[in-house]
């Protein structure tokens, strides 16, 4: 393919952790996908301003577009959705009096914190940048099986870990 021929792709990212960690090894992979979507919607909650009287965002996704989206029956929406409630308690549904239903979307790394919150240490690897330094103490950059920064995650800037990570400079704090 060439320059002229790329035209961008619109993707969804799925986290990994969905099919890393053991809590969630057990999530149907349309859960996992239905997750995603949930994420990929919450653009359209900042945009909309679905927000509630206590500041939480919630994504409004009606379930004949979810059956859509995941071309699947309505009953594999629900078996999806249940799923993310139950096993995953990865999304929180509120009723909305005959409206469409107001879904929370919980963060897969709040989990992260409680477990650190006990003490525990943890080793995370992971590419996202922003995740890992709001869900660590301390962070590594290894480039090349070599350490190129490290630091409190605190005191680290996105830039400077991406340009570490890219090999542009090397830092430690």
């Amino acid at each position: 393919m060439s320059k002229m021929e790329y035209m961008p792709v619109d993707c969804l990212q799925v986290p990994k952790v969905l099919f890393q960690m053991e809590k969630y090894k057990n999530l149907s992979n349309t859960a996992k996908i239905l997750y995603s979507l949930f994420l990929d919607r919450l653009k359209f909650a900042v945009q909309n301003g679905w927000v509630d009287g206590k500041g939480d965002l919630y994504v409004i996704y009606p379930k004949s577009e979810m059956k859509k989206d995941l071309n699947t029956t309505r009953y594999g929406v629900d078996q999806a959705v249940q799923e993310l409630v139950k096993i995953g308690k990865l999304v929180r549904i509120v009723q909305n009096d005959g409206k469409a239903n107001h879904f929370y979307i919980n963060d897969i790394y709040e989990k992260l914190k409680e477990i650190a919150d006990t003490g525990l240490t943890m080793l995370i690897v992971e590419q996202d940048v922003n995740l890992s330094l709001k869900s660590s103490d301390y962070a590594y950059v290894v480039l090349e099986g070599k350490i190129v920064m490290q630091g409190k995650s605190k005191e680290l800037s996105v830039d400077e870990v991406n340009d570490a990570y890219f090999g542009i400079n090397t830092f430690s704090h």
